[in-house]
């Protein structure tokens, strides 16, 4: 683990575990409708993002502004990539989207954490994550035919002197992980340079660790936590923590006024650590590509230190420049790193049109 901080359910169990939580899910009636397409802005990077409860519109990316931006619809899942190619750096990006607050089929996928065997090149058999690889065929053939292009690859394709960069957040993260996970197992004629994920969650078990260690391409894979985020070490033995925290969030997300006077009931005490034991089942690939960086909030990391599920779930959200993944990013070394985007604390202080959600 390469640390930039400023200081510092196997078989019935799982099956059982994720047709709870995926009934918990469908019968959640606080959850919304379907999150439509999101809007695609002209050649620039724009995002909507929070300075507390201030919400406002940023370019993420302010040093290029020839993007060409399309969207990889999946609508059955709910499941959205949104794709980047810049001509002038020579530079691809697939970005899948990660999960969305309003989303019950997102949280479907989440949920579904029944483990299911995927057999590997090397011939040794993985078990992963139900709910994203089942997600991930989905949206896949649609990345797949944008990388390699059009009507036999004649069209669109990512040039082999390009960079192409898969990467995500959260359920996003897992995405990338996996499709280039398929990428290189299926030999796609263009494949990821780098895969960038931001709180991925464990989406295998070991095998398919050893496996991206043995094609020795762990240098291509670099996985950015927060720490104190509790996704980044899901799932654990019991996710009744886990579920009831996201839900306290999600009611925070949608009422923040409300949440702010009820702070003390929603928040509560530590759980027993005992509630929060991190499954032993899952595991983590290319524990070496991890970079962590500080989330500014107490939460879950796999010390069990200073517990607070509601706050692993802060640590984890990526659009507030107070705490979570903007923070963290723009408090760390990262963004020293940076060769494209010209990244910067500057990307919080010029949002524009400000108001309350």
């Amino acid at each position: 683990t390469i640390s930039v901080m400023n200081g510092q359910a196997q078989g019935i169990r799982s099956e059982w575990a994720g047709n709870v939580l995926k009934a918990a899910v469908q019968n959640s009636s606080s959850l919304g409708p379907t999150v439509e397409n999101s809007h695609v802005g002209n050649h620039q990077m724009h995002v909507k993002i929070r300075t507390g409860l201030l919400e406002g519109r940023t370019n993420v990316c302010p040093a290029i502004d020839d993007w060409d931006v399309d969207m990889l619809n999946e609508d059955r899942e709910n499941i959205h990539a949104r794709v980047f190619k810049s001509s002038r750096r020579k530079l691809a990006i697939v970005a899948f989207r990660g999960t969305q607050f309003e989303s019950a089929k997102n949280w479907h996928v989440d949920a579904d954490i029944q483990r299911i065997p995927m057999t590997l090149p090397n011939g040794n058999i993985t078990l992963m994550h139900e709910g994203f690889l089942t997600a991930l065929d989905h949206i896949l053939p649609h990345v797949k035919r944008w990388v390699d292009g059009y009507i036999l690859g004649l069209f669109h394709a990512v040039p082999s002197d390009w960079k192409l960069i898969f990467t995500g957040h959260s359920l996003g993260g897992a995405l990338a992980l996996l499709a280039a996970t398929k990428a290189f197992a299926e030999h796609w004629p263009r494949k990821p340079e780098a895969v960038i994920g931001f709180g991925v969650p464990r989406v295998a078990d070991k095998a398919l660790d050893d496996w991206w260690q043995q094609q020795a391409l762990c240098d291509k894979l670099i996985r950015i936590n927060t720490y104190n985020d509790l996704v980044h070490v899901m799932p654990f033995h019991k996710m009744w923590n886990a579920f009831s925290a996201v839900s306290d969030v999600y009611d925070c997300v949608v009422s923040p006024l409300s949440c702010i006077s009820q702070s003390g009931n929603i928040i509560g005490s530590a759980p027993d650590p005992s509630e929060m034991e991190i499954s032993n089942q899952w595991a983590h690939v290319c524990p070496q590509s991890e970079v962590l960086i500080p989330s500014r909030v107490k939460g879950i990391n796999e010390e069990l230190e200073e517990l607070s599920p509601f706050g692993g779930v802060l640590a984890h959200l990526n659009e507030n420049c107070l705490y979570g993944y903007i923070y963290a990013v723009l408090h760390s070394n990262i963004t020293t790193l940076d060769d494209y985007c010209g990244l910067s604390p500057a990307i919080c202080s010029n949002m524009s049109h400000v108001g309350l959600p």
